[in-house]
């Protein structure tokens, strides 16, 4: 086919590269930068959030792309890519995956870049990339559309993919345990630096040690969890309506431990239960020792009972390190508050 349309500059097509490199990299970059000074403590929130921004850019870019030859940058210099012989949009398969998706994979051969680059001051001004999926790049004429309606409606598509991605991810950071800033307290001539984390459901908020990590696998069902990696240490916070019950907290405890004596028959009680007090509520205490995989544990059971709440807060360790940390445990008991 004779070709009618003029040929995209040289300068043109560098200034539409450089339009796609600053939309795909430098604005999610200052975005997360941003949000990094905003708030230095969820970074993970971070990620969830410039996942979903950047999943949205590249989805769009890839549908004009696809649907109308056109990236972002070359939407604004008015040039669009073009099958050679047809003089046609190409479509996906052409655009996307064969001209940018398989370009990048060639990408890491040695000086591949440069080459690319160089062909474009050939009089066809055709890069490796234009070669391997059989394109050129021409200045923009409706009439090289395969359908007169391409690109011309409201892009619903990609509305709907962005949406989607940015639902999982808020979905994602709605889960996700609210770990809030780090200050120093003061004991008597001892400082220390403690964290506070509130719980999955909002109904407890904990100041632990920096020595303390949150994780998220040691307990399923657990709304907090935490481990002392040095000192080989456990505590998980798990909790349920006390509507659900028809019992008091001594009857809540028993039917927890019940289960647990169930599934544990190595599990023998040393003490409790143990009345006792946390954040003004009552409370209280069971400890066990019991053998798994030959190691024995002891476990201490701590069952507060808040307004609206049953509460089980349960931490264990090898009963030596447990003897040798039980201060680090009662400090750590000491920081719930039950809101």
């Amino acid at each position: 086919m004779v070709r009618t349309t003029p040929l995209a500059g040289r300068g043109m097509r560098l200034i539409a590269r450089c339009i796609d490199s600053l939309i795909l990299g430098v604005v999610p970059f200052l975005l997360i930068m941003g949000m990094l000074i905003v708030s230095k403590e969820e970074n993970l929130r971070v990620a969830a959030y410039a996942v979903s921004t950047i999943t949205g850019i590249l989805i769009f870019q890839v549908y004009y792309v696809s649907i109308i030859g056109q990236s972002f940058g070359k939407m604004l210099l008015g040039i669009r890519i073009v099958d050679q012989q047809t003089q046609k949009t190409g479509g996906f398969a052409q655009n996307v995956l064969l001209r940018t998706i398989g370009n990048a994979i060639l990408g890491i051969i040695p000086f591949y870049g440069l080459i690319d680059v160089l062909l474009i001051f050939r009089a066809d001004k055709r890069c490796v990339h234009d070669h391997l999926a059989g394109t050129i790049v021409l200045e923009a004429q409706d009439s090289q559309l395969r359908s007169k309606e391409d690109g011309k409606g409201f892009p619903l598509i990609p509305s709907l993919l962005t949406l989607l991605v940015l639902g999982l991810s808020l979905v994602i950071v709605g889960t996700m345990p609210v770990e809030q800033s780090t200050e120093t307290v003061t004991e008597g001539e001892t400082q220390r630096s403690v964290r506070e984390y509130t719980s999955l459901d909002g109904t407890v908020t904990v100041s632990a040690s920096v020595q303390w990590q949150q994780v998220t696998d040691l307990n399923d069902e657990a709304s907090l969890q935490f481990q002392d990696p040095q000192n080989d240490l456990y505590a998980i916070l798990l909790g349920e309506p006390k509507e659900d019950f028809d019992t008091n907290l001594e009857g809540y405890a028993t039917l927890i431990l019940r289960n647990f004596e169930q599934n544990a028959p190595l599990a023998e009680k040393v003490s409790g239960p143990v009345p006792s007090a946390l954040d003004g509520f009552p409370a209280v205490q069971y400890e066990y020792t019991t053998t798994v995989d030959s190691v024995k544990a002891t476990l201490l059971f701590t069952f507060v009972e808040s307004d609206e709440y049953y509460h089980q807060i349960l931490v264990w360790s090898t009963q030596s390190n447990f003897d040798a940390n039980r201060a680090v445990f009662d400090e750590l008991l000491r920081g719930f508050q039950f809101n």
